[in-house]
């Protein structure tokens, strides 16, 4: 893909010189051979016109190997410009390459963009995601002007990051294991005990449905389902209470009357989660470039990955309590009512399983249980994993790169049931010969959402983290397992696994940190330096040994304590002064409370005499933190090394989401001045001497705002004399 004859073909130099101009110019250029003469006719000479700078992957790069170039060049660009053709099908990429571009999406080291040419389109990209999320402009030779035009806008935005369009990365996966470890982990297995206690089950005998709804319409956006003139909410509240990390804790599922046109009621749970909510609110509220396919995607994955969690064979026991329903809010007919939806459950015996519509394949006959897709510096592997499940009678069929023709790989991959991919360190750089074409990287990602064939990754020698987004599914296996033939045959036939198998579930922290923000930090932080003042005056404290600041402690381990006052060093020790004063709102119809507890960390001392106090705080575990510590511990695959790479992520995920509000939101600005996220090793460090270190910098930090801003008015106060 993409390497044609380069403007910089004739510079001499090294690969650090050869990086170093890829980073100099606006863009790289990414394009199949075969499109070069139109590339370079109509779309480098605009580029040439217009002052756009721009760069070529080639075969002159240092090394000899044009796709490690491309992948590095990815890597190092401003931007990338992803050409595509008729001639892109068949295009090839090392699984490096893949890795790269995903990179573009997830991790804003730069934007990319696409251009398609005469007689491809928009419908015709590969449905994969990293492609579906990116920039897409479609030339139109009637107004090719524009169309190149609006290109060249886009990549010398400067200012324009992929986070201000989208927040990138798994960003529904986070927002659906929040809402599963927050939520429906611990109301969903007392539901049906809760509907059968309730006074209207027992006066509507046969018209309360024993299931918790959750409702995820497409245009991503929470209302009150009251709103909907054939549902009612009733005065019953059916009540919860937990002892969650040491706090007891009220949950309330809302009953709802769901009036049906012949005159009958019926009853029913139900809710579009406040986390799901976030989808919406951060696209209204915060955003301003989101397109209508990234915003679908979204809510497919959160409907998808909810539906995943909830369906794992450790969850079977909540399978029947629950049902999500995704369904078109936004058309003209009764099917985008949340009654409509609800009513066809009540109206049919047993769940339903009404799914979203996914690009379909075209049909074929399953002619093999399992398809061996390798490199050939993996063949040792393969050839186990063939004989061991011919020994089990399995059919087997095997498409060794490169020696496999393009139409007999796509053959046996569409035709097998399951494949097992093995990937190394050698086979994810292979060379342009040898690499996977676009058009495998669609089959296998759009066969995944139809649940069509799935994918199994073999791991050789590569990290987990190596595997690219669009071909994660349910678990990957390292050959470094015992009897990782055995897993293999087990998956096959459908046999429950390990959940601390399963697949790595990415870069979940931008929807954790999205929902946090969304969902609970800009409410419980209203109004906190009245509410922290009143405090003070109650428990007879000094003001000044108090910051008007929430801290979000953050441990690296992810371990989180019930109790921050059973923490103590040989110096110290916390006293818990109770809540600040709960925040009640109204979120989405249903009533909330939003509170946090006041502190005081004290001198150890052996005597009768009262305690002193050396400094007061508002603080807690950030409850994000719970969830990715319950995906490393129950069955999500998050490793430690995983763990700990989405904390820190959630961290920084955190300092920008308050910066953006507080440079664009002026109405949140009271978020942002009056939060602190504390990122410690708590392994090494204590977190009273942590936080005894950071408020005294924070305070510092005040005398020398005061001292400045008393000096700069002293100044002008003598200019004007």
């Amino acid at each position: 893909m993409a390497h044609g004859r380069s403007r910089d073909s004739n510079d001499e130099g090294g690969l650090d010189s050869w990086l170093e101009r890829i980073r100099e110019r606006d863009a790289l250029v990414v394009y199949e051979q075969d499109d070069e003469y139109e590339v370079f006719k109509t779309v480098l000479q605009y580029f040439d016109s217009h002052g756009l700078t721009y760069a070529l992957p080639q075969i002159e790069y240092p090394t000899g190997n044009v796709m490690p170039s491309t992948s590095k060049a990815i890597e190092n660009a401003k931007k990338v410009l992803l050409i595509l053709s008729q001639n892109s099908n068949n295009a090839k990429f090392s699984l490096e390459t893949f890795l790269a571009l995903e990179k573009c999406v997830k991790h804003d080291q730069l934007c990319l963009t696409i251009l398609t040419l005469r007689g491809f389109e928009r419908t015709n990209i590969a449905h994969i995601p990293m492609l579906q999320n990116a920039t897409i402009v479609e030339l139109d030779y009637n107004r090719q002007e524009i169309c190149l035009e609006a290109v060249v806008k886009h990549i010398k935005e400067q200012d324009v990051t992929l986070k201000s369009v989208i927040p990138a990365g798994n960003f529904a996966t986070g927002l659906a294991w929040s809402h599963f470890t927050g939520y429906l982990k611990i109301i969903l297995p007392d539901i049906p005990r809760l509907i059968r206690e309730s006074k209207t089950y027992r006066e509507n005998p046969g018209r309360f449905v024993e299931k918790f709804f959750i409702l995820v319409p497409r245009s991503g956006r929470a209302f009150p389902l009251t709103e909907d003139t054939r549902i009612s909410k009733e005065d019953e509240e059916l009540l919860l209470k937990k002892t969650v990390n040491g706090a007891p804790r009220r949950y309330s599922p809302v009953v709802y009357r769901i009036s049906a046109d012949n005159g009958q009621h019926h009853f029913c749970c139900a809710e579009i989660p406040s986390a799901f909510d976030t989808i919406g609110k951060v696209f209204e509220e915060i955003l301003e470039h989101i397109t209508p396919q990234q915003r679908a995607h979204e809510v497919e994955r959160f409907y998808y990955k909810l539906q995943e969690i909830l369906n794992y064979q450790l969850n079977d026991r909540l399978g029947d309590t629950v049902e999500v329903i995704l369904y078109d809010d936004e058309t003209k007919d009764d099917s985008a009512t949340a009654s409509h939806q609800l009513l066809k459950r009540f109206t049919r015996t047993g769940a339903t399983s009404d799914l979203p519509p996914s690009p379909k394949l075209e049909k074929k006959n399953i002619k093999f249980d399992v398809c061996l897709l390798y490199a050939k510096c993996d063949q040792k592997y393969a050839g186990k994993v063939r004989s061991a499940l011919e020994d089990k009678r399995k059919r087997v069929v095997k498409v060794e790169l490169p020696d496999q023709s393009l139409y007999e790989t796509e053959q046996r991959v569409a035709s097998s049931a399951w494949v097992v991919l093995f990937m190394s360190t050698n086979a994810m750089s292979m060379s342009k010969s040898e690499c996977m074409p676009l058009w495998m990287a669609n089959l296998l990602s759009v066969s995944l959402e139809d649940n069509e064939l799935r994918v199994i990754p073999v791991l050789i020698d590569a990290n987990p983290s190596g595997i690219p987004d669009f071909i994660r599914w349910v678990t990957y296996i390292s050959v470094e397992e015992d009897g990782y033939q055995d897993r293999i045959l087990d998956i096959i036939n459908g046999k429950a696994i390990s959940m601390k198998a399963l697949s790595p579930v990415g870069n979940v922290a931008y929807g954790l940190a999205w929902a946090f923000f969304m969902n609970y930090l800009k409410h419980a932080l209203t109004d906190l330096r009245n509410r922290s003042e009143a405090k003070l005056k109650q428990i007879s404290a000094d003001p000044r040994k108090c910051l008007a600041t929430l801290f979000e402690f953050i441990p690296m381990s992810g371990k989180t304590i019930n109790k921050l006052d059973e923490i103590e060093t040989s110096k110290y020790g916390i006293e818990n002064f109770g809540s600040v004063g709960p925040i009640e709102l109204m979120v989405s119809g249903v009533l909330r409370k939003f509170d946090v507890n006041m502190y005081g960390i004290y001198k150890k001392t052996y005597s009768k005499e009262p305690r002193e106090y050396v400094k007061y705080f508002m603080g807690e575990f950030a409850a994000p933190l719970r969830t990715l510590r319950s995906m490393h511990e129950l069955f999500a695959g998050l490793n430690n090394q995983q763990l700990a790479e989405q904390i820190k992520q959630f961290k920084e995920e955190m300092d920008y989401i308050l910066s953006q509000v507080t440079t664009d939101e002026n109405h949140l600005r009271y978020v942002s001045e009056n939060c602190k996220h504390l990122l410690y090793d708590d392994t090494k460090e204590n977190l009273i001497d942590v936080l005894l270190k950071e408020i005294d910098r924070m305070e510092r930090a005040q005398k020398v705002v005061i001292k400045l801003g008393t000096n700069t008015r002293a100044r002008n106060a003598m200019r004007e004399q």
